[in-house]
């Protein structure tokens, strides 16, 4: 969505109506194991009925239609979403689903559905910056991005500390313009971590406070949504997420902090000019960022609670916004909701993960290092 398109009016709006909530569609899933013989046949006579075939990972095929979505596995599991999932099984399948079930019926959430993505990658919209993590960092598997306005040398000077001055700093933060970077993720076993940053101009930090930009964290998961998109097509942002598969393959036990700093690194970088105030939500000890972007000619400032910044609040949105999708979106793949956090509901969403894909199939849908990964009983390799 073009700047020009768009207004803080627009944002308002969103933050008004991010209460509201869609009436939820009692949906079930169900499972059923058959022979990978059968997929041929059952693809080509769904294929001459009323059913959209659509593209998901480690699957056979799968299909939306008749107010289901069924998704044949590469594992011979038939996974089957909706209102009424038996009648698509009765229908299609008759009594070999009776004979073969692996899985009961369970609740699945009506999260909202993403429509473009690429492994490793957030689609970049016409304002924004969107990569997965540079090679510098040591994390990079593809990359999109579309032009942010940005400019910083490459041999600039050392990124200024604003630190010790970060009253004087505050109080001017509405006559000059700013970044600010925050993350989501980094707790959560499932989904990526994500990584978002949005340079403000002076004096649209108060507009933002007056249309009801604030801290991700106070806001509910659909006002984020709403308001997530509305800043993204009003403010020059970039967005660095990194999935499952490839922050499973980089991880370091006791590197995290390394790791997320890369990633804020990378998204300030994209949105820096030089001599700009930059406002990092301080997740870690403060030499860590200064090194990280001392490339850049910046004036950085880093600080607990930063979200009390318009601009900090609106990069906690965008990655939170972010972060919430790209968990729908493999939710919906995996056919299992998967919960944010890493509490009980995340252990029970794990255990239906694990008993349709398999164990090993967690490296990518999950933080394989977390403690959730250990808790998980059952579970054969394919």
């Amino acid at each position: 969505m073009p700047v020009s398109n768009v207004s803080l009016t627009d944002v308002t709006v969103a933050a008004r109506n991010g209460a509201c909530q869609n009436p939820r569609v009692s949906q079930r899933t169900l499972v059923v194991q058959l022979p990978r013989s059968r997929a041929p046949e059952l693809k080509q006579r769904l294929s001459q009925a009323d059913f959209d075939f659509r593209p998901v990972p480690y699957a056979l095929f799968s299909v939306k239609g008749e107010g289901v979505v069924a998704t044949f596995y590469e594992s011979g599991k038939l996974v089957v979403q909706g209102a009424n999932p038996e009648l698509f099984l009765e229908h299609w399948i008759g009594g070999e689903a009776s004979d073969s079930p692996v899985g009961a019926a369970v609740p699945k959430s009506d999260a909202p559905k993403r429509t473009t993505r690429s492994a490793g990658t957030v689609a970049a919209s016409s304002t924004s910056s969107t990569s997965s993590t540079s090679a510098s960092a040591s994390t990079s598997t593809s990359s999109t991005s579309t032009s942010t306005s940005t400019s910083h040398a490459a041999a600039a000077p050392r990124a200024r500390s604003a630190g010790a001055d970060a009253g004087s700093t505050r109080a001017s933060a509405a006559d000059e313009a700013i970044i600010g970077s925050d993350e989501c993720g980094k707790g959560d076993y499932f989904g990526p971590l994500v990584v978002a940053a949005v340079r403000l101009e002076p004096g649209q930090a108060e507009k933002l406070r007056a249309a009801g930009v604030r801290d991700s964290k106070t806001l509910t998961d659909d006002q984020c949504r709403k308001l997530g998109a509305a800043l993204r097509g009003t403010f020059p942002h970039a967005v660095v997420r990194l999935d499952p598969p490839r922050y499973n393959q980089i991880y370091v036990q006791g590197k995290l902090n390394d790791l997320l700093g890369s990633l804020h690194a990378e998204a300030i970088a994209q949105l820096a000019r030089p001599g700009i105030h930059v406002l990092v939500d301080q997740f870690a000890n403060a030499k860590l960022m200064q090194a990280k972007l001392k490339h850049l000619d910046i004036r950085l400032e880093q600080r607990t609670r930063a979200e009390s910044n318009a601009a900090v609040a609106a990069a906690s949105i965008i990655a939170r916004e972010q972060f919430l999708s790209a968990l729908a979106e493999l939710s919906e793949e995996a056919a299992v909701d998967l919960h944010k956090g890493a509490g009980s509901p995340v252990d029970a969403a794990a255990e239906r993960y694990v008993a349709i894909h398999g164990r090993e199939g967690l490296v990518k849908v999950a933080k394989l290092h977390f403690k959730n990964t250990q808790k998980i009983r059952g579970g054969r390799a394919r």
